[in-house]
């Protein structure tokens, strides 16, 4: 499936992955955003509420894929991880995200392109 077209991937599509994908749009950096997400309803939610927006930035097709399909992009931006609880440091929560981080790694095994990492905690 590589082409031509820049395509982005986005890994998790809470409230910051569906901030990045609507920002990528807009500024019509990518041909081809894909999205995932471990709840793959939100991930299918979220492609078609954005590509029914598609007049409003320049064109470009969204997509819900597995995570095997971010192989072929050129930059994936890493959303995902687990919210704190009120009673959770920000360790405990860095070594539950670590764990979910290095499950994902073994899907992008052989990765080539760009990673952008905005998962929590980013101040551990």
């Amino acid at each position: 499936m590589p082409s031509n077209r820049t395509t982005i991937g986005i890994i998790g599509t809470g409230w910051v992955g569906a901030s990045v994908a609507i920002s990528t749009l807009h500024m019509g950096i990518s041909q081809a955003l894909l999205l995932h997400d471990a709840r793959q309803s939100v991930a299918e939610g979220e492609a078609m509420d954005l590509a029914h927006g598609a007049s409003f930035y320049p064109a470009a097709s969204v997509h819900a894929v597995p995570l095997e399909e971010m192989r072929h992009t050129q930059a994936v931006v890493i959303a995902a991880g687990r919210a704190s609880t009120a009673k959770q440091s920000r360790l405990e929560l860095s070594r539950e995200n670590a764990a979910l981080i290095t499950e994902l790694a073994q899907g992008l095994r052989g990765y080539q392109g760009i990673v952008v990492m905005v998962t929590n905690p980013v101040d551990v």
